[in-house]
């Protein structure tokens, strides 16, 4: 219920959010040459482990969401490490869209042979990824941190 209420609240508050994307290209919209080059996922390695984090502070809809799967998708498909953490510290809202790019990071992972934890989940977006049942497919720790220790100790 509490995820409901949030959801309509956003909806409501970021309307904005609910036009349709705009269909020109970077070449004919002059406004979005800017949108070609920005990062919203960074990437540091610790170790063996890749720290992916997440720059973006609402995973709301399919825009939003677009240039972060696109980021974290071509990151796993470039970096060589088989330990991933998905930092979600700067992330504070997650929609169902959000949570259905999370699944296929999960199965990108899975086929690659490379090991996947999330971590520094506020706690509305535990909240979600609990009501789901998603924190009985991904591994979950506070920070990066604990992730890393958990991976040495071969968990």
């Amino acid at each position: 219920v509490g995820f409901v209420a949030a959801a309509g609240r956003v909806k409501s508050q970021f309307s904005w959010s609910m036009r349709p994307a705009c269909t020109r290209t970077a070449d004919r919209c002059p406004e979005l040459l800017g949108m070609r080059a920005m990062n919203v996922v960074s990437h540091i390695t610790q170790g063996d482990v890749g720290i992916l984090t997440i720059e973006q502070a609402r995973l709301l809809d399919d825009s939003s969401l677009h240039g972060v799967q696109k980021q974290l998708l071509e990151l796993l498909d470039s970096i060589e490490e088989k330990k991933i953490v998905v930092d979600f510290r700067l992330v504070d809202f997650v929609s169902s869209a959000g949570l259905g790019m999370l699944i296929r990071i999960k199965k990108r992972c899975t086929d690659d042979g490379k090991a996947l934890r999330i971590c520094s989940l506020e706690p509305t977006v535990a909240e979600t990824i609990h009501i789901t049942g998603l924190d009985q497919l991904f591994q979950i720790n506070e920070d990066a941190a604990q992730a890393i220790l958990a991976f040495e100790s071969g968990g």
